[in-house]
């Protein structure tokens, strides 16, 4: 097994995804990361999917709001309520439990939307991320380069 699907693996294990706080910071980067390079984001998928302008920025737009929802909806408080409702002898009825690792092959028609929607939910859920991409990849260098 790879160092990289190691260190993927590790993360699952221990749990270091399941804090909200956490959550929502890696969501905060991923969000400042994707606003940093826009321009660049939207250039490259202007040339990549050959769409016209205003599509590029519509989808880029709501991929962005795609991240942010998710961050919105990641409360810590409500998460440290649910947490230790066992220990206050209550149930904990919308406590609910990270998958672990999830894989996810976005499709190629409107591709970054695609993966933002699909990446966003799972990170929120707290779960660690595998993109799978196709040999031709319609990926934009931009995006697929942006660290998290």
């Amino acid at each position: 097994m790879s160092n990289q699907f190691q260190a993927i693996r590790s993360a699952a294990v221990d749990g270091r995804v399941h804090n909200p706080i956490y959550r929502k910071t890696q969501l905060k980067k991923l969000y400042e990361s994707l606003a940093q390079h826009g321009p660049e984001i939207q250039r490259a998928l202007l040339q990549d999917s050959g769409y016209r302008e205003v599509e590029v920025a519509v989808e880029y737009s709501l991929a962005l709001r795609c991240l942010k929802d998710a961050f919105e909806g990641i409360d810590p408080a409500k998460a440290l309520q649910d947490e230790y409702a066992i220990a206050h002898s209550k149930d904990a009825p919308s406590e609910r439990a990270p998958i672990g690792i999830v894989v996810i092959k976005p499709a190629p028609h409107a591709f970054f939307f695609c993966l933002i929607c699909a990446v966003a939910p799972a990170l929120a859920a707290g779960n660690c991320v595998i993109v799978r991409v196709g040999a031709p990849s319609p990926c934009p260098p931009p995006a697929c380069s942006a660290r998290f």
